[in-house]
């Protein structure tokens, strides 16, 4: 026996979406030899018809819940998380995957500490059942031609990695100038495409680059 984490999808998907949601986390399922994939048992409904996902479950909870408001990683620790998640990106997108919400609620914490990504193709499937305008994933971390209305993209993946590895050194997304922006305040500073200072940043001239290729 081995423990599990079933996600059950509270909602009312259009049936296009949830067979998209329901073939990529089929596609996922092959990827299990990738260690920091989460690994999927299988998809179904529930009897009262909700679409819900079995998937292997990390005891360590997520990046999220280890970073209180305002904390911060060594660059150390964030070039490690960077190396393992970037891999397990690139593994997707070969697949012909794409994740649409990468941020730290999205990386757990396997047993042995790992980073393993999670909920690839949530993102799409809230938008469909809540009859949204399209953009998808969480503001603080979504690309500015996302909230522009354009498609998902793999570039797009790649923005919301980089926001994710900047929340981690800074505490905040590259959207804000401060810990008290307010969502529209980042909306509307991400579509005039002012992007975040990587300049003043503690860090290594490489790893600034890196960031600077994918923001």
């Amino acid at each position: 026996d081995r423990p599990v984490a079933i996600k059950i999808f509270q909602g009312a998907p259009d049936d296009q979406s949830l067979n998209d949601f329901l073939r990529e986390c089929r596609a996922l399922g092959a990827l299990d030899w990738c260690g920091n994939i989460i690994t999927v048992f299988g998809t179904g409904r529930t009897r009262h018809g909700e679409p819900y996902l079995a998937m292997e479950y990390c005891p360590g909870g997520s990046l999220s819940t280890h970073l209180t408001e305002g904390a911060t990683m060594s660059e150390a620790q964030v070039r490690h998380i960077a190396a393992e998640v970037g891999t397990a990106i690139q593994i997707a997108h070969d697949a012909g995957i794409l994740h649409r919400d990468i941020k730290p609620a999205n990386i757990l914490l396997s047993r042995s500490g790992a980073p393993v990504l999670a909920d690839f193709g949530i993102a799409r499937l809230a938008n469909s059942s809540t009859r949204s305008t399209g953009i998808s994933g969480t503001i603080a971390f979504t690309a500015p031609e996302i909230l522009n209305g354009e498609a998902a993209t793999r570039q797009a993946d790649i923005y919301s990695y980089g926001a994710t590895l900047y929340s981690l050194l800074t505490g905040r997304s590259p959207h804000a100038l401060t810990d008290r922006d307010t969502t529209q305040t980042m909306i509307v500073r991400a579509v005039s495409g002012e992007g975040a200072d990587l300049t003043t940043l503690p860090i290594s001239d490489d790893f600034r680059a890196v960031l600077a290729r994918c923001l």
